[in-house]
């Protein structure tokens, strides 16, 4: 094979090297820093994001509008979560003369 066929393969050899590069970054883009397999929030971070509960009835901040308004939480995210600890978690979110209310009605006498 003489040197001028011998460097225009050289050159095709490049190319198609070159073509392939580019083709592969823009077919598959670098990850960036984060993981792009990220995980779903734990159950605790979603617990946390429940803000607690102040009853006032008069700007309608009742019960059933705060559980309304976590209810899909509840339904989706914390499907793997028995009743009771649903419970525990709804209880924990209440304020302290709310939790004491209901404290006095469950308790047995």
């Amino acid at each position: 094979m003489n040197p001028s066929k011998l460097e225009l393969l050289l050159q095709q050899q490049m190319k198609l090297i070159q073509m392939l590069a580019d083709a592969k970054l823009t077919s598959n883009p670098q990850p960036s820093s984060s993981n792009p397999t990220t995980t779903a929030p734990s159950v605790d971070g979603i617990a946390n994001s429940i803000s607690e509960f102040h009853y006032d009835p008069e700007s309608n901040v009742t019960f059933d509008m705060q559980f309304r308004r976590y209810e899909d939480l509840f339904k989706f995210d914390f499907t793997n979560q028995d009743d009771a600890w649903k419970v525990r978690l709804l209880l924990r979110k209440l304020d302290p003369s709310e939790l004491d209310s209901v404290s006095k009605q469950l308790s047995v006498t």
